[in-house]
C-alpha cells in the first residue's frame, strides 16, 4: 500500500478540470473567430466596404471625365454642345458599366436624369445626375 501512495503523477480529477478548462476557452475562441460579430465577419464586411469604395471612386472618376468633356464642349464653340451631362452620361453608359461588375446605369426616358447604381454583395450606393442643373449627386447608401 505504501507503494502506491508514494507515485507522482496527475489524478483523474487534474485531468478531467484540464480538459473541461479547454473546452470552454475553444469555445470561446470559436466564437470570437466564426460568430455573428467575429473576426471572419467583420473581414467579410471590410472587404465589401472596401471594393463598394472602389468602384465608387472609378465612376467618379469617369464622371469627372465626362463632366469636363460637358464644359469643353459648352465653351469651345467649334464644338457642338450636348443638351447637359445625362446626354453624356447615356452616351458613355458602356463604359460606365464596363468598370466593373455590379455597376449599372439607368437614363431616365425624358433624359432629365441619370442613375449610377453600384452593388456589391447587398451593399448598394447610388448617384443621381440631373439634366436640368447639370449637377451631379453624392454618393447614397
Amino acid at each position: 500500500m505504501k507503494n502506491l501512495k508514494n507515485q507522482k503523477g496527475i489524478t483523474l480529477v487534474a485531468l478531467v478540470v484540464t480538459i473541461i478548462v479547454l473546452l470552454i476557452l475553444a469555445g470561446v475562441s470559436l466564437r470570437l473567430v466564426a460568430g455573428e460579430q467575429g473576426i471572419l465577419k467583420r473581414t467579410e464586411n471590410a472587404v465589401n466596404k472596401n471594393s463598394l469604395a472602389a468602384l465608387k471612386e472609378q465612376v467618379d472618376l469617369e464622371l469627372v471625365d465626362i463632366n469636363a468633356e460637358y464644359l469643353e464642349k459648352k465653351y469651345d464653340t467649334a464644338q457642338a454642345t450636348p443638351a447637359s451631362i445625362v446626354e453624356l452620361v447615356k452616351t458613355n453608359k458602356a463604359k460606365i458599366e464596363g468598370l466593373g461588375d455590379g455597376i449599372t446605369c439607368e437614363i431616365a426616358t425624358d433624359d432629365a436624369t441619370a442613375t449610377i447604381t453600384i452593388e456589391v454583395n447587398g451593399q448598394t450606393a447610388t448617384k443621381t445626375i440631373t439634366a436640368s442643373t447639370n449637377t451631379i449627386s453624392d454618393w447614397q447608401q
